[in-house]
């Protein structure tokens, strides 16, 4: 033994592999800190632990076979060992760089592994508190008045300290949207500290009587559940927003001399000295949050009030401009009308406060709307710089970018904001569809679940639900969410697509009529809903009912920015109907037409749909280079979201028509099969779509309609649906 120590000391291995661990546990420290924040693909990461691991064995046999000298490198001579114990040697220093590197294996597991993935911010499952010392939330205060008629009062005093207290510089306070998320949820201190990350909670209560009112407000630890103070405010109840405002700054300044570090009041955002512009501002930011179409027609007719009782209140404007945005998707009008209202709000909510977060937010969303993500991306940035704490600034700006394909990016912003704003429903159904994006099904499901399990009664968590089981091929589970959704929302136009999605892949179209018939009834102008409904003509071949559906076009201006979205979608919509009609070279110019009128070819299922439907017509008219060229560009946007990590049914089903149209049917079928795996079950897309006619009459490709037939039947069974012939 005395031997090998001497000879590896004379070789100086245990120095060499000592500076190498060092080295390597700094380098992997680098990464695993900054890799995010570099944007590193995942393959990289993996790439270079890999190496590292490798790299042991290696260092071993350089310092035994070499040896660096004040002359250079030259080749080790000699030795005091054996042949028998140089092989012993060697045999027990790979076993123990090989259990070093299992052991970096283990403790980098999430780099080698898509620990990008890993769930944060868990809602339900238990664990240790991370909360920062300086945070609080405000929960709403409980109305304990006689009568149970003073909420507004109560609720506003909360609201009121809620404002003040996120203009204080060095505290985090939980949004809003979340603290009151848990009213009259039965939770213990600690469980809604752990919900809302935060390490302190403050919660009151006002009683009434006669014409006296009583608040009392506690600031309680979360850790230990003990009252760091109690204080009670006795007024007569005279004037109610002066009391208001004066209780709310009370209890504001005694909760800031409560944190430790702290520093004074940052410029307001949000805020106007007219209480009652305030109060209706937070009433209507309370119903847009919803997201409804009836939600956001009450959030409008609050911001108005806010305008109304406050003329130069910027942020009312720019929520009122946000509501008309928002409603064409969730609601009934038309993407150009929206933006033809929202507009002059924008520029007069800039007017009043050129310095204004929620003005450039909402600029930032009109910009997202009509396709010019680069300067949607600008104004978001400059609203989360006026002003860190606005949570749908972050929202948009996660959503820009995750449209340009930068995931990972998307995911920080995302995880950012829900720091503030940890039980956002729309903050968790995005960070849910990025688990959904790479594939990660049940991470996903499990995200929007635990938010569903505390906000039951949300139609938008309920139909996401859906939507996500529809595209992972769970029937059942879509069928039974959408219709949920719709129980709770009958007239969201969002939750009735997503029910006739469900009908669609159930194989029931009669179903599907009736829904989508409901639909049109309430949101005719929603470009979702016309669209769903062309794709359902286009399923059973209703080539005269598609035409009548998307009219004559004459009312779209070319040179609109506001009509962009609407255009690109009429091109597509006629392209697709002239190559049902055998008119392939009108069809190559409609497709054409739509592909020039996106501002960027974005990595997104309309550029590879649009793409990939181009080169077959540029094939069908014999433009072989031509159609090459859109297959190659689709081939760029699939490598740089397989480099995201995304990892979906669609994409599979996508590169099917792509190895179809290039004639290679094996690597087409193989696709289609991937895609099948994954949970592809649209078989009413591929009866129709006309990238996969090369393999229609192929055993495999029979085998996965075949396949699709029975997973339907077996879902109808599930559901005790009646049986229906498939297409």
């Amino acid at each position: 033994m005395s031997a090998v120590v001497a000879e590896l000391n004379r070789r100086k291995i245990p120095r060499t592999l000592g500076t190498y661990a060092v080295a390597a546990f700094i380098g992997l420290q680098l990464l695993d800190a900054t890799g995010e924040a570099l944007l590193l693909s995942q393959w990289v990461k993996t790439l270079v632990a890999l190496l590292v691991i490798l790299g042991f064995p290696i260092v071993f046999l350089l310092a035994w076979v070499f040896q660096v000298s004040g002359t250079g490198i030259k080749r080790q001579t000699g030795g005091l060992l054996s042949p028998r114990q140089t092989a012993g040697l060697f045999t027990a220093m790979l076993i123990l760089t090989g259990a070093l590197g299992a052991g970096l294996f283990q403790y980098y597991g999430d780099l080698l592994s898509g620990g990008q993935l890993a769930p944060g911010n868990q809602l339900v499952a238990g664990g240790v508190s991370t909360a920062p010392e300086n945070s609080i939330a405000v929960l709403p205060f409980d109305d304990l008045s006689p009568g149970g008629d003073q909420a507004h009062f109560s609720d506003g005093i909360a609201e009121e300290i809620l404002n003040i207290l996120a203009q204080v510089d060095g505290l985090r306070v939980a949004a809003r949207t979340s603290s009151f998320a848990l009213r009259d949820k039965k939770l213990n201190i600690k469980e809604i500290g752990r919900l809302l990350n935060v390490s302190k909670i403050l919660e009151g209560s006002l009683r009434t009587s006669g014409n006296q009112i009583r608040l009392t407000a506690q600031l309680i630890n979360v850790t230990d559940g003990y009252h760091i103070w109690s204080k009670t405010y006795d007024r007569e109840l005279n004037d109610i927003f002066a009391i208001q405002d004066e209780i709310a700054k009370a209890i504001s300044e005694s909760l800031v001399e409560s944190f430790d570090g702290i520093s004074e009041l940052r410029s307001p955002f949000a805020s106007t000295d007219v209480l009652a512009s305030q109060q209706a501002y937070n009433t209507a930011r309370l119903h847009w949050w919803r997201r409804g179409p009836e939600e956001l027609q009450l959030a409008i007719a609050k911001f108005g009030e806010a305008i109304k009782a406050d003329p130069d209140f910027a942020p009312a404007y720019s929520g009122l401009a946000d509501s008309w945005l928002l409603l064409s998707s969730y609601g009934n009008i038309s993407p150009d009308e929206a933006i033809t209202k929202a507009q002059p709000l924008i520029s007069h909510a800039l007017e009043l406060n050129p310095q204004s977060a929620e003005a450039f937010a909402s600029l930032g969303l009109a910009r997202w709307q009509i396709g010019q993500h680069d300067a949607a991306e600008s104004s978001l940035r400059r609203a989360i710089e006026l002003n860190d704490s606005y949570v749908p600034a972050k929202l948009w700006l996660a959503g820009v970018i995750a449209d340009q394909g930068r995931l990972p990016e998307n995911r920080l912003i995302l995880e950012e904001a829900l720091e503030q704003d940890p039980l956002n429903e729309l903050l968790n159904i995005n960070l849910g569809s990025l688990y959904f994006q790479f594939g990660e099904y049940d991470l996903g499901m499990e995200r929007l679940q635990e938010i569903h399990a505390i906000k039951p009664n949300s139609a938008m968590i309920l139909r996401n639900m859906a939507n996500w089981a529809s595209n992972y091929g769970r029937m059942a589970d879509a069928w039974t969410w959408s219709q949920q959704s719709v129980e709770l929302s009958p007239n969201d136009p969002l939750a009735l697509t997503a029910a006739a999605q469900a009908w669609m892949d159930l194989g029931d179209f009669g179903q599907a009529q009736k829904v989508l018939d409901q639909a049109l009834e309430v949101a005719a102008e929603n470009l979702g809903v016309e669209q769903t409904y062309y794709f359902f003509l286009m399923a059973q071949g209703r080539v005269d009912e598609m035409r009548r559906l998307i009219g004559s076009g004459e009312q779209l201006d070319a040179n609109s920015e506001a009509q962009t979205t609407q255009i690109i979608t009429d091109r597509f919509n006629r392209g697709m109907l002239a190559m049902i009609e055998n008119k392939s070279e009108l069809a190559e110019a409609y497709l054409s037409q739509a592909r020039d009128a996106i501002p960027n070819l974005l990595p997104d299922s309309l550029a590879m749909n649009l793409l990939t439907l181009l080169a077959y017509v540029q094939i069908e008219n014999g433009k072989v280079a031509a159609a090459q060229a859109s297959l190659d560009q689709v081939d760029r946007l699939l490598v740089q979201v397989s480099n995201s990590g995304m990892k979906m049914p669609d994409l599979y089903y996508v590169r099917a028509g792509i190895w179809a149209m290039r004639g290679d049917q094996e690597k087409a079928l193989e696709a289609l099969e991937a895609a099948y795996e994954l949970g592809f079950r649209h078989s009413w897309l591929i009866a129709v779509d006309f990238r996969l006619n090369s393999m229609r009459d192929l055993p495999r490709f029979q085998a996965v309609l075949e396949n699709i037939e029975k997973d339907v039947a077996a879902a109808r069974e599930q559901l005790e649906l009646p049986v229906v012939a498939v297409l």
